[in-house]
């Protein structure tokens, strides 16, 4: 039985120290350098989506070692028939949306965009590839943060309540954006908190998914149409 939870057990440790650490320590050598030009933006972003996409097929592997039935259930329909579950879901995705309109209104780049801005696209081909990060996020985080580490934390406290195990998920999902800083940490923990209310809701990824691709896809939106300014 060990050598079927040691590669979920490696897994975590990983996504508990190793990857913030790794990942920060690599987004402030990206900070030292001169500014990206646009072949040196788009090989990061294809670095970007290929290591999420390794990731993701480490988790799934590991979560299936698990249980594959889990496994399984994680392409259920979204929703259930509960009326509170759709409500909840429609809330969430009509919350969004205000927030993303009241960021657009905004003249002045969000604080957190100005924390990221060396890897935020400036051109029309780095957008395109922005967009194939986004979407690889959608689905390989939510593989790696909701769906391989629900069955994990599950396994490993069985006691653990719903509440709990969202809290959790979604602090080691801050801990890998803590090289967004203070508020990157803060702001994607509270958005793991409602992916796994979500996920917990429905039993089911594709909602997940579909909310974060278009979390991260609203940078193309709400973003500046010029390289906007330096992080102080």
């Amino acid at each position: 039985m060990w050598l079927a939870t040691l590669p979920a057990h490696l897994l975590f440790i990983a996504l508990v120290a190793l990857i913030p650490a790794t990942s920060a320590a690599a987004f402030r050598e990206l900070q030292r350098l001169p500014a990206l030009e646009e072949k040196e933006r788009l090989a990061l972003y294809r670095q970007l989506a290929a290591s999420q996409w390794i990731l993701a097929a480490v988790a799934a592997g590991a979560a299936g070692l698990l249980s594959w039935e889990a496994v399984a259930g994680w392409l259920a329909p979204p929703i259930g028939p509960s009326p509170g579950n759709v409500a909840f879901v429609l809330g969430t995705v009509f919350g969004a949306l205000a927030l993303a309109l009241h960021e657009r209104r905004r003249r002045n780049l969000p604080e957190l965009l100005r924390a990221v801005s060396v890897i935020l696209p400036r051109t029309r081909r780095e957008r395109n590839g922005w967009a194939l990060v986004s979407v690889t996020a959608g689905v390989c985080e939510e593989i790696i943060y909701r769906g391989f580490l629900f069955l994990y934390l599950g396994a490993l406290w069985p006691g653990l309540d719903g509440t709990a195990l969202v809290l959790v998920a979604a602090l080691v999902f801050g801990a890998g954006h803590l090289y967004q800083g203070a508020a990157g940490f803060m702001a994607t923990s509270a958005v793991g908190i409602v992916l796994g209310g979500i996920f917990l809701l429905t039993g089911s990824l594709w909602l997940p998914i579909l909310i974060h691709a278009l979390v991260d896809l609203r940078i193309l939106w709400i973003g500046p149409s010029r390289p906007p300014p330096d992080a102080t």
